[in-house]
């Protein structure tokens, strides 16, 4: 079976990415790009720029796709279809600690000693290379 999840790639002024460690559930105390599963009958767009704003507070503007991968590898037995946007945000930046302990802008140094959930550093050196 195939899943599907949406990531959003923020970058801030320094060409940093937004991720967050996650809380409870698959991936507790793992970094992770912002995102999550679409709800039934929700586009992929209106899942990725709710799933922003339900974890850091910001309006996700124009989302835009910029790739999308199947995982080799099951996962709570699915492999996952994620779908990758890009996009420009406005709002203050407000954790939602039910979802993230933490949200910090990374750079692609960073990134190699940070323990992420499954695909998600393949997909930042993908985009950041």
């Amino acid at each position: 079976m195939i899943g599907v999840i949406v990531r959003a790639i923020i970058l801030d002024e320094n060409n940093n990415v937004l991720v967050g460690k996650r809380v409870g559930g698959f991936g507790d105390g793992l970094w992770c790009l912002i995102g999550g599963k679409p709800d039934n009958n929700e586009s992929k767009e209106k899942a990725i720029a709710r799933e922003v704003y339900e974890e850091t507070g910001l309006t996700f503007l124009n989302p835009v796709l910029w790739k999308s991968f199947i995982s080799d590898n099951k996962v709570r037995g699915y492999h996952w279809k994620t779908y990758c946007y890009t996009g420009n945000t406005i709002g203050k930046l407000v954790i939602n600690l039910n979802e993230n302990s933490e949200l910090r802008y990374v750079s692609l140094k960073e990134i190699e000693a940070m323990n992420f959930t499954p695909g998600n550093t393949e997909i930042l050196n993908a985009f950041l290379r």
